[in-house]
């Protein structure tokens, strides 16, 4: 049964129920139903996979999934959180890193009674700042947030680091050596969004580009209010800035390339305003850039950008079981970070089975957010024995069993491993994809599971 709560709240629900949350764009510039079509995928997976396990006390239970409305407004997240943490859940899923910094900053306020006390997992947060112990903001709840020594936010995808050096190789390493317009100088634009949660992305960029290139510009003073409308923005004024012969108020050159970071309303708004002043300067999109809104949005001015992102889903069965799955549920492929937001939802519904049988609970609705954050590490658990866990409700029963059974899982997500390091980060590919006749072509793939190098496969 689906139920519309009152305000911002959705919620889907079947008999004994234990809830987990998530805070995301429902409506807003970041609004995607499929987000939440995947992580509602895996709570369907997960109640179907209780329903066939041989454990009496599960075999009734059902994950209880509210999605409370962030409305792209990061100022909303916090609330919203809170919000879901009174209702009970048990994690809450946070659905890019300005909504996310802005909850976990509540468990580093002045005020112990924001806490939340549950584990915040977001799927599509690639910020270099996450999870760096030197991350610096002048909020020192953000700081915090950004360093997080407490360990409240997991990541099913990798953060930003070893993407942004990937889009710096694309840049420096394909043509010229990074001078794409061949007048002698290399100039890179950069277009993100205004406040601290972009300026560690800005920041590496500016830093690291002329660590390959000694001689690299950097133009990074055109920035975009997130909290914009984009159905009425002046994206028009932003483009010109970017591609006119000044940095700030120098003169000097035109820029070789665009490397922008945005969610898919904002990546189409600045492209579609490249291409209607004509400009061929080309453009590196991060991997909201990959969907089927933006494809439909710019039409045939979507082909020849280019980007990153992780691959779709994992070549793997896991990925390829969650590729049926979601196609037969809604008739459309997923999209960039789909399968990170299944596997969100499958390791919060793992992390309540773990902790309920780690602290010896009849009852799992007993179970405490604390307690889930505490489990999460040990849904891929390398210990000697293990049994490697994939996606779907067979696979899900089965991973039941052996929890109840107290022997360790491995959880192989739709998105690849989900192999949470000390502080919550997890590693995966990246790989470099080109718009060709309106579909999405990866051109190359980068291992960055392997190692931190991220060697080209």
């Amino acid at each position: 049964m689906l139920a519309l709560g009152a305000g911002c709240e959705e919620s889907q629900s079947l008999g004994p129920m234990v809830s987990i949350g998530a805070a995301m764009d429902v409506t807003g510039s970041a609004a995607s139903p499929n987000f939440q079509n995947a992580i509602k995928l895996a709570v369907a997976d997960a109640n179907k996979g209780f329903s066939q396990s041989s454990m009496a006390k599960y075999a009734g239970l059902q994950v209880n999934l509210i999605i409370n409305d962030t409305k792209g407004l990061t100022g909303l997240a916090p609330q919203r959180a809170l919000e879901l943490r009174d209702q009970g859940v048990k994690g809450i899923i946070i659905q890019q890193a300005p909504t996310t910094l802005a909850a976990n900053a509540l468990n580093y306020d002045a005020d112990p009674a924001n806490d939340l006390h549950v584990p915040l997992v977001c799927p599509n947060c690639k910020l270099a700042s996450l999870h760096n112990p030197a991350a610096v903001d002048a909020d020192p709840a953000i700081q915090a947030a950004q360093r997080d020594p407490l360990h409240r936010l997991y990541l099913t995808e990798m953060n930003g680091q070893q993407d942004t050096d990937i889009r710096l190789l694309q840049i420096f390493g394909t043509k010229n050596g990074g001078d794409w317009n061949g007048d002698g100088k290399i100039k890179i634009g950069v277009y993100a969004g205004v406040g601290s949660t972009w300026d560690g992305f800005r920041a590496r960029i500016k830093v690291d580009a002329p660590k390959v290139n000694v001689n690299a510009l950097i133009e990074d003073q055109v920035q975009y209010p997130g909290d914009a409308d984009i159905s009425s923005y002046d994206f028009i004024s932003d483009a010109k800035q970017l591609i006119d012969n000044q940095t700030g108020s120098t003169t000097d050159v035109y820029p070789d390339v665009i490397v922008v970071q945005g969610q898919q309303g904002f990546e189409a708004g600045i492209t579609k305003a490249f291409r209607d002043l004509g400009a061929k300067i080309p453009i590196i999109h991060n991997p909201n850039f990959r969907s089927v809104l933006v494809l439909q949005t710019l039409a045939d001015a979507a082909n020849d950008e280019e980007g990153t992102s992780p691959p779709l889903v994992a070549n793997t069965p896991s990925g390829a079981t969650f590729m049926s799955e979601y196609t037969d549920s809604y008739f459309v492929s997923p999209e960039s970070e789909d399968a990170q937001c299944y596997d969100a939802g499958m390791v919060l519904a793992l992390a309540i089975v773990i902790a309920a049988e780690k602290n010896h609970l009849d009852d799992p609705l007993q179970v405490t957010g604390e307690q889930v954050l505490a489990a999460l590490p040990l849904t891929s658990d390398k210990s000697p024995g293990t049994t490697l866990i994939g996606t779907g409700p067979e696979e899900f029963a089965k991973a039941v069993n052996l929890i109840s059974a107290g022997l360790p899982i491995d959880y192989d997500g739709a998105g690849g491993p989900q192999d949470f390091d000390a502080v919550g980060g997890v590693k995966n590919l990246i790989t470099r994809w080109k718009v060709v006749n309106q579909r999405f072509i990866e051109v190359a793939q980068y291992d960055c599971i392997a190692s931190s190098t991220c060697p080209l496969k």
